[in-house]
């Protein structure tokens, strides 16, 4: 079983309720809870969540997403998303 996931973690202020390095927490707990090993980290500090193309660390997820096959979840800030083969 492939316990591997990637993370990706948004901040567009500093008056967001989650900050990156509390979504991280967030992330970790989630991980530990369900035997799952973060292998990469994806973050985009002050920006926007309007527009993907505005978001470089989103859009190299997206990327790696599509040609990595060394992981099964990827972990958003609006949730967990499984990605599944």
């Amino acid at each position: 079983m492939n316990n591997k996931a990637i993370a990706y973690c948004r901040c567009s202020t500093d008056m967001q309720e989650m900050s990156i390095p509390d979504q991280k927490k967030s992330f970790v707990e989630y991980a530990d809870k369900n035997s799952l090993s973060v292998i990469h980290w994806f973050e985009d500090e002050g920006k926007s969540g309007r527009y993907a193309e505005e978001r470089p660390s989103l859009m190299r997820m997206i990327d790696y997403v599509k040609t990595h096959d060394d992981f099964k979840h990827e972990n958003g800030t609006d949730g967990v998303r499984r990605k599944h083969y």
